[in-house]
């Protein structure tokens, strides 16, 4: 039975019964690494997402807090960890100094401010931020820490100034005017 070059390799089975009639069964046979114990494609993502700001212990531990399991149904480990990051090319977390993606407290550090003051730079969206997935860390682009909006806020919070947590519509009136505004 010919099959097209993209089509999957097929098994022929050729039955001979007893009373002599022959059977031919057809099955498609699975390409290498797809089997029922095989990591989602959603999981494996992940990883790669995670990878680039975590290393493994954090990894695992994101994995087992959302419930995530092996293929095999197993809990995670830095090894199991490890042996899907090598059979799918995902490389180990860079040094800190070396990530284009950088942690919330990670920025903290590098624009010497408290979390707190990163917390609410990125509620008011003045630093972009993203969060892959409910209990992974906020991530950073590490050249937005260099956005003018960015640097006039943190310019502001050194100098004993802030501006207000909440950012309200601006067609609001304000009941208070900072008076460096004036």
């Amino acid at each position: 039975m010919a099959t097209e070059a993209g089509d999957p390799p097929q098994i022929v089975l050729k039955l001979h019964w007893a009373g002599g009639v022959h059977t031919e069964l057809v099955l498609r046979k699975n390409r290498s690494g797809q089997h029922s114990r095989v990591n989602s494609r959603e999981v494996i993502e992940l990883i790669r997402e995670l990878a680039q700001v975590c290393d493994d212990a954090a990894i695992v531990g994101i994995l087992n807090r959302l419930g995530y399991r092996t293929g095999n149904e197993n809990t995670w480990n830095e090894k199991r960890l490890q042996y899907v990051r090598h059979t799918h090319g995902i490389p180990a977390c860079p040094p800190a100094e070396e990530r284009n993606w950088i942690t919330m407290s990670q920025a903290a550090e590098i624009l010497k401010v408290s979390l707190m003051v990163v917390r609410r730079l990125i509620a008011q969206r003045i630093l972009p931020a993203r969060q892959v997935v409910k209990c992974a860390p906020w991530v950073i682009q590490r050249a937005h820490l260099e956005l003018p909006a960015v640097r006039k806020e943190i310019r502001r919070v050194y100098e004993g100034r802030r501006s207000p947590l909440i950012v309200s519509d601006e067609s609001q009136t304000r009941l208070f005017i900072d008076s460096s505004e004036v």
